[in-house]
Formats: structure tokens, sequence, C-alpha cells
């Protein structure tokens, strides 16, 4: 039993070495033998070579190759290696490398399916090609080492193209019309297409975005198309579309690779840039910056790209560079500003330049006049009204001094403020700056008195509804009320008199008469604030009252007497 089991092994053995030998010839072109090489099969049928085994520490065989743009290194372990990805639809996508360094043996290669993938030894470079699509393995055999690099090959790929126009990503541009005489016209651009695999790329011009408006001969009346993807402007305005995309080694387009670019062609006026001075001047030391946003003024909703040129031998385009609206001096030299605006809907393709220079350090410049103004070398003011001098000048202060306070005051903005009428001078001073001498003017004030204010017309009313208090008995006061006028600031003024009634007899016989007498005495006065008065009197004479009002030093008019009651004896 024992023998028969030997037997059966060794018959396993021979039938599996015969297999081996046949795969061997069956890949002949790219297995490679070693004389006196043995190959074997594990009991598992694996393929392997008869002495390939676990690569001891000390090895120093390495089996790279790349997988999405890595450099990957294969291990024995073929579950810890990726898959080398091919696809059959391009050129560049076809072939790869696995490249083995860090030994002298000899190498050797075995595809397990070579209607899938095909592999050629070249000293100790394996050069893998695609055959079609699948899933496969490469077994990579060196000395005792054994590597296998699983393989995966599509027979569809993506692309994906990216354009710029003139050297700048965009997807737009606009045309001046080939009759446009304007200085600046762009009549031309140039699209180029780049593919994400390295494909080539094509131009087709198009009336829609939809694939359907194809232009025979990539050539209108707005624009004409160059095979290298040049654009030409016509002689009518319009949008068009150019579209660029890749094909596969079929002749078909890649999926997803396409883009669009809009074309305008139309007659539109320069866009409007303009300088706030004549050059920009900088040095290496202190003056290194400057701020384009204050040296360039553009039409408004647009953007400006900057670069620095050179326009002829003599200048530098390293000596300033623009970053972020600010240009830096790097060198010393002459150089150009380029600034573009590349035009829309509403103004063209507009190119202005302005020269820049860059020293090793800018000379102090001489100090010019003082160019402090006042607007009046005399103004007038009233007294307690203010009036401003109005000076102005570049320089960074000016102090105003007044030679008489009492007359006239100055505040540091060189508000004039009047006190009392004369005449006063204002001294003003502008200090100095790096480019200007200080400065100094005069300015003759006249203040005048102020017009006098027209007094205030006072209405005083009158007063009503005197009243006077029963007297009693031996009483010395008599009470008098009123009613109190609305509003403030009323004083009341009472006054009051004797009034005395005598009957004197006239005429003899028959002709006498009886005739009633009055007498009067002086009125008294007694000034009060509220509407009423305690007035002392004598206890048998009868009274005349009266009261008026006053107010703002006016008195209003009397008010009706009143006369009280005979007192009681």
């Amino acid at each position: 039993m024992f023998l028969r089991i030997i037997s059966l092994r060794r018959k396993r053995r021979m039938k599996n070495v015969k297999r081996l030998l046949a795969i061997a010839m069956a890949t002949a072109t790219v297995v490679t033998a070693a004389p006196g090489a043995v190959f074997a099969l594990a009991a598992d049928s694996a393929t392997t070579s008869a002495a390939a085994t676990t690569p001891s520490a000390t090895s120093t065989t390495k089996v790279t190759y790349t997988v999405d743009d890595e450099e990957v290194t294969a291990d024995t372990d073929a579950k810890k290696n990726p898959a080398l990805k091919l696809n059959t639809v391009t050129d560049a996508g076809k072939t790869a490398a696995i490249t083995v360094s860090g030994t002298t043996e000899k190498v050797y290669v075995i595809p397990e399916d070579t209607s899938v993938v095909k592999a050629d030894v070249k000293d100790q470079t394996v050069t893998v090609t695609a055959q079609k699509a699948g899933k496969t393995s490469i077994k990579v055999t060196v000395g005792k080492e054994e590597f296998t690099v699983p393989v995966e090959i599509a027979d569809t790929v993506s692309d994906n193209v990216k354009t710029q126009i003139d050297g700048e990503d965009s997807d737009t541009v606009t045309l001046d019309q080939d009759t446009s005489t304007a200085v600046n016209a762009r009549k031309t651009a140039k699209i180029a297409g780049t593919s994400e695999l390295g494909l080539a790329v094509n131009y087709d011009l198009y009336t829609s975005k939809d694939d359907k408006g194809l232009v025979s001969g990539n050539k209108n009346d707005v624009v004409s198309l160059a095979s290298d993807g040049t654009l030409t402007a016509g002689k009518q305005d319009g949008t068009v579309y150019v579209k660029v995309y890749t094909n596969d080694n079929n002749g078909k387009q890649m999926k997803g690779a396409s883009a669009w670019v809009t074309v305008t062609v139309a007659k539109l006026p320069e866009a409007n840039i303009t300088f706030k001075q004549k050059s920009i001047t900088l040095d290496v030391k202190d003056n290194k910056t400057a701020d384009l946003t204050k040296v360039v003024t553009l039409p408004e909703g647009t953007k400006a790209e900057y670069e620095i040129t050179a326009n002829n031998d003599t200048e530098n385009k390293n000596a300033a560079v623009v970053k972020d609206n600010t240009l830096t001096a790097k060198q010393v030299g002459n150089a150009t500003l380029k600034v573009t605006v590349k035009g829309d809907d509403k103004v063209r393709y507009t190119v202005k330049k302005l020269p820049v220079k860059v020293l090793d350090e800018i000379p102090a410049p001489a100090k010019v006049a003082s160019d402090l103004k006042t607007a009046k070398e005399i103004v007038t003011v009233k007294v307690g009204k203010t009036v401003d001098i109005k000076a102005t000048t570049k320089s960074t202060k000016i102090t105003y001094t007044s030679k008489d306070k009492k007359i006239a005051t100055v505040d540091k903005k060189g508000k004039v403020k009047g006190v009392k009428a004369g005449y006063v001078v204002v001294n003003i001073k502008a200090d100095a700056t790096d480019t200007m001498e200080a400065g100094a003017a005069k300015v003759f004030v006249v203040v005048e008195s102020a017009p006098k204010k027209p007094a205030k017309k006072v209405t005083v009313a009158k007063v009503s509804s005197v009243k006077i208090t029963g007297r009693k008995k031996n009483s010395k006061s008599l009470k008098v009320s009123w009613k109190k006028l609305s509003g403030t600031g009323y004083t009341y003024e009472v006054q009051n008199r004797t009034v005395t009634v005598t009957k004197v007899k006239t005429g003899k016989g028959k002709k006498a008469k009886i005739k009633t007498v009055t007498k009067y005495g002086k009125w008294a006065s007694k000034k009060v604030t509220s509407a009423s008065a305690t007035i002392s009197i004598s206890k048998t004479s009868r009274y005349q009252i009266r009261v008026r009002a006053a107010k703002s030093g006016k008195n209003g008019a009397w008010s009706s007497t009143v006369t009280s009651i005979r007192p009681n004896k």
C-alpha cells in the first residue's frame, strides 16, 4: 500500500512537469529559461519555479511597476500587489513596464493567460502588452524569488480634455471683426487642447453646442478654424463654438473627452484702460512695491491681467514681478507692464503698456515751493458768527494763528469766529514735506458788529373777573381776586383808592337843591404774582379796585373798576 502511494505521487509530479513544459512551449516568446532550469507545479497546481521561495531578509531584488502614476514595489505575497492597469484603446495605455533591479539573476516571466496579456523580457525589463479586455496575472521569477503582478485590461477608458487660449486657461474668447482698424484689434487666437491621457487633440467648428451644427470645412463668415486650433475672425458678427476632443485607436471619440470653447466675433469699443502716472519707478531697497490698483484705472466690472514683458533688447522682464495686483522690484533694469482686458460682450480685447524702471536706489527729489493757497485774502465775519478760511495744500499739516484773539479766534481747521468788531490778521503755516518746502500765508479778517435784534412783540391780556370779598364789621383789610391769565411770566398790579360820597345843599328857598358829590382818593399800588391780593383799608371808607397784568416789562390794560360795598357800622 505504501509503495502504491509513492508511485501515484510520482505519476502526478511527472504529469505536472509535462504540463509545465507544454505551457513553456506555448509561451516560448515570453518565457526565458536558463540552461538546465527545472519547472514544476506545486501540489495545488499553481505554476511556480522549482526553487522559488520567500525571499530572505538579505534579498536586494526589487520588482517595480506603475499604478495611477505612482511607483509600486511588488511583494512576494500576490494579495498585497495592486493591479497593473492597461487598455486596448489607446497607444499610451496599451503597454507598461515591470522593472527588476538589485540582482544579476536571470528574469523569467509567465503570463497566466496569453490571450489577455503578452510579456517580453529584455535584460531586466518586462514589457507588458494588452491583448484584450480581462483580468489575469504575470509571474516574475528571479532566482529563488517569485512575484505575482495582477493585471486588469479595459476596452473602454475615459479621457479629460482642458483648453487654453493663447497660453491661458479659458473656454471663451472674443475677437474683433476682420475689417476692424483698431490699433489693438484682436483678430486671431489659438486654442490649445490637452489630453489627460496624452492623446492627439482634434478641433471642430459648430454653430451650436449640440453636435448638430457642424460647420463644413471648419470655416464660415464668422470665423475660420485651423487644424492646430488657430482661430481667425471673419467679416460677420456672431457666436460659434469649437469642440475640442480626443479619439481612441479605432477613431471613436473617447468617453468624456471633449470640451467646448465659445468664440464671439463683434465690433466692440476698446476697454478704457488709463494710467494715473506716465511710468512706475521702484528700487531694490526701500521702494520695492507698487499697488497697481492705485496706478491703473479699469472700466467698471472688468478685470485685468498683468504681465511684465521686455519690449526690446534693452529691457529685462525679470526686473519685476506681479502678484495679486502688487508690482515688486527684483532686479535693476527697465521693463514694461502689460495690462490686458480680455474682452466680453461690451468691450473688445484691449492691451495697454506702461514703462517700469527699477533702480538701485531712488534719489531724493529736489524740493519744490509750497503750494499753500487760500480762497480769499480778506474775509468778513459778524460778531458771534464763523467763517472758513479754506486754505489748501498737499502738506500733511496746516497751522492757523490769530494775532488778536480779543477780536477773532481761529481753530485748527481754519474756522474763524468773530469776537468783537475790529480787524485782525490770521497767519497760516504749512509744514514742509519730503518733496515740498514749508509755506506761509496771511488772511485779513474784518469783524463787523452783530445787528441788533428787533424787540420781541409782547402782548399782555386784560385782567377780567375782578372780585372783592365782602367786608366784615371793623375789618381792616379787603381781599381781591381775579381770573389768572394763561401762560408764564406774568405779574399783577392792584390799585385801590377811597371813594367819598356827600350831599350838598345849593340854592335858597324854592330853588334849593340837594347835590351828591363824590370824591376819590389817590391810587395806591401793590404788585403780586398770584391772582389775588389783600389790601389794608380804613374801617369806614368805600374803595375802588382795579387790576392789570405785566410781562417782559410791558403792562396790559387796566381791568374794569370794582367798588367795594359800604362797611357795616
